[in-house]
C-alpha cells in the first residue's frame, strides 16, 4: 500500500507545511526519539506506572503535577506529559479535564513547534472522542495519515499513534481501517514481544470481531494463551476480560462470563479504572439480557449509566450499552426510565449521525411508540440504519424486537423478522438469544427436513481438518498457536454447524471432502 505524503498530514494541523515525504520521516524519527529519550523522564514513567498500580486519578495528578512545573520552560516535555494525563483521565472516567488538559496539550505543543504538535492532536482526539467532539474525524485524518507513513517503522512509539486511530476508527465505524492497523500492531508486537501492546491489540481485536459479527474468530481472539492470565497486565487485562465476558455470554456461556466479568469488574474497581468499570457492567447487564432477566440487566446497566454519563461520556460508540439498558427498562415496565434513556441515546444519534447509533435508538423508539404504525417506521427506520454498517447481531436483535412489537400488536406477521432473526443467531452462535427468538415463534427451533449445514469460518475449518485426522485437543492447539479450551469451543460450533455429534463422525466428515480414508483418522482424547 502506498505511504502518504506527511507534508499532507502536516499542513491539515499545521506543523511545518510542505515538508517532504523524507524529510518528514526524518523529523518523525527525531520526534519520536525525543520520546524514547523521555522515558528517562522520572515524572513520565511513575505517572504512568501509577495509572496502572494505583489507579489512573493518582496516574493523572503526577503527570499535571510535572507539567506545571516546566510548561512555561519546556513545552515539548509538558506536552507529552500532559499527553500521558489524557489517557489516564479518559480511563479515570473524567471527561472535564481529559478536555481541559487536551487544550494544554495542544497549546504547548503549538509551543514546542515541528513535530511536538502530533502529541497535542493526539491528546485533542481522545479527549474528544469521548467527549463525542464533532470536529474530531477531521482532526483524526492527518494521524491516521502519519500512522500510515510509519508502519514499516521500527519505532517503538509509533505504537501510540496505531493505538489511538485504532481506537478512533472503531467508534467512529472505519473499521476496514482499524482492521488493517490492528493486524500492523500484533504483528510488530509479537516480533518485539511487547504483551501490553499485544494485550491492548488483541483486546480492540476482539472487540472489533464481535461488533462485526465474527463471535468465533472473537473468542479465540480473547482467549488467547499468551500470557497466563490477563489479569497480571495491569489495567489492560481487566479490559480484555470484561470484552471476553461480552463474547462468552453473547455465545452463552454464561458461568464463565460472569466469572470474568466479575473479576474485571473487582480489579477495576480497585484502582478506580472507571472505564473498564463500565466495560464489565455493561457485559454483565448483556449476560442477564440475554438470560431473560431483565430486572438483573438494569441493576448492571444503571449503574453503567451512573459512571459514563457522571463521568462525561457522550459518545454511544465507545460501549454499546445504552439500547440494553432502555431494552431492559422497558422489559420490567419502568417505562418512564426507557424513555428518558431513550431521550439521550437520541440526542447522541442527531449529533453524530453514525449508523450504530441511529439503528439502536430507532429500535428503542419501536419499542416505545405508542402506536403500531409508530412502531412499523421506527424499526423500519432502524433497519434501513443497518444496512449501512456489518453489525449482523444488532441487526438480528432489531429484528427479534420487531417480531416481538408485531406478536403483541396483533400484526398478521411476526413471524418473518423472528425466523430472519433466529437464523443470524445460529450463524453467530448466540443461543440465548436462539432460544428468545424460539421462544417467540413457539416452535422451539422446530423445522421442515433436515437444515443444510452452515458454513464454516476460516477458523473452524482449520480445526475441523486438523482434529478430523486424529488430533488431540492439545496437539491442534500448539499446531494453531490457540487454547485448548478455544480447540473445544470451535469443536462445539462445528458439531453444530455440521449436524454431527463427535471425532468420529468429524474424521468420516472431513474425508468425504477431502479423499482421505475415515480409517486414517483416530479419534483423540
Amino acid at each position: 500500500q502506498r505511504k502518504p505524503d506527511i507534508s499532507i498530514a502536516t499542513e491539515k494541523l499545521g506543523w511545518q507545511p510542505q515538508v517532504a515525504l523524507t524529510e518528514g520521516l526524518t523529523r518523525t524519527i527525531a520526534y519520536f526519539d525525543g520520546l524514547l529519550a523521555g522515558r528517562k523522564d522520572v515524572a513520565a514513567s511513575t505517572g504512568q506506572l501509577e495509572a496502572y498500580r494505583a489507579g489512573p486519578s493518582r496516574g493523572a495528578e503526577i503527570l499535571v503535577e510535572a507539567a506545571d512545573r516546566i510548561e512555561a520552560s519546556d513545552p515539548a516535555r509538558a506536552t507529552r506529559l500532559l499527553t500521558y494525563a489524557v489517557n489516564a483521565c479518559v480511563f479515570a472516567a473524567d471527561v472535564d479535564r481529559a478536555v481541559a488538559l487536551a487544550h494544554r496539550a495542544v497549546a504547548c505543543g503549538d509551543r514546542a513547534g515541528g513535530l511536538h504538535a502530533i502529541s497535542g492532536a493526539m491528546a485533542r482526539v481522545e479527549a474528544g472522542l469521548v467527549a463525542a467532539d464533532p470536529s474530531v474525524p477531521d482532526t483524526l485524518e492527518p494521524l491516521a495519515a502519519l500512522a500510515e507513513a510509519l508502519i514499516d517503522s521500527d519505532l517503538e512509539d509509533a505504537e501510540h499513534v496505531f493505538g489511538l486511530v485504532v481506537l478512533a476508527d472503531v467508534v467512529l465505524e472505519h473499521w476496514e481501517r482499524a482492521e488493517w492497523l490492528l493486524d500492523v500492531m500484533v504483528r510488530r508486537a509479537r516480533s518485539t514481544g511487547r504483551l501490553f501492546l499485544l494485550a491492548f491489540a488483541l483486546t480492540v481485536r476482539a472487540d472489533l470481531d464481535w461488533r462485526r459479527g465474527r463471535w468465533s474468530e472473537a473468542y479465540t481472539t480473547a482467549t488467547t494463551e499468551v500470557w497466563e492470565t490477563p489479569l497480571d497486565l495491569p489495567g489492560v487485562g481487566a479490559w480484555l476480560h470484561a470484552v471476553q465476558a461480552r463474547i462468552e455470554a453473547g455465545l452463552g456461556l454464561a458461568d464463565e462470563a460472569e466469572a470474568h466479568a466479575t473479576a474485571a469488574l473487582a480489579a477495576a474497581t480497585q484502582t478506580g479504572t472507571r472505564a473498564v468499570e463500565a466495560w464489565a457492567g455493561a457485559a454483565l447487564g448483556f449476560l442477564e439480557l440475554g438470560r431473560g432477566r431483565p430486572q438483573a440487566a438494569v441493576d448492571h446497566l444503571e449503574r453503567v449509566a451512573g459512571t459514563l454519563d457522571g463521568g462525561g461520556i457522550a459518545e454511544p460508540g465507545i460501549l454499546w450499552w445504552a439500547a440494553d439498558l432502555a431494552e431492559a427498562q422497558w422489559r420490567v415496565g419502568a417505562i418512564g426510565a426507557a424513555r428518558r434513556r431513550h431521550e439521550v441515546l437520541a440526542a447522541q444519534a442527531a449529533r453524530n449521525r453514525r449508523s450504530w447509533a441511529v439503528a439502536v435508538e430507532r429500535r428503542v423508539a419501536g419499542l416505545l411508540a405508542p402506536a403500531p404504525a409508530d412502531a412499523e417506521a421506527a424499526f423500519e427506520d432502524a433497519l434501513r440504519a443497518h444496512r449501512r454498517l456489518d453489525a449482523p447481531f444488532e441487526r438480528a436483535r432489531t429484528l427479534l424486537l420487531l417480531g416481538e412489537r408485531r406478536r403483541a400488536d396483533g400484526h398478521a406477521d411476526p413471524e418473518t423478522p423472528l425466523r430472519d432473526a433466529r437464523a443470524t443467531f445460529e450463524r453467530l452462535g448466540a443461543a440465548p438469544w436462539v432460544d428468545q427468538a424460539s421462544g417467540l415463534l413457539q416452535d422451539r427451533g422446530a423445522v421442515t427436513g433436515a437444515p443444510e449445514p452452515a458454513a464454516l469460518t476460516r477458523q473452524e475449518r482449520q480445526v475441523a481438518a486438523i482434529v478430523g485426522r486424529g488430533a488431540t485437543n492439545r496437539e491442534a492447539a500448539d499446531q494453531l498457536f490457540l487454547s485448548p479450551r478455544t480447540i473445544d469451543f470451535h469443536l462445539r460450533n462445528i458439531y453444530r454447524k455440521l449436524h454431527i455429534r463427535s471425532r468420529t463422525e468429524l474424521a468420516v466428515h472431513i474425508a468425504a471432502h477431502d479423499g482421505a480414508t475415515p480409517e486414517s483418522a483416530t479419534p483423540g482424547s
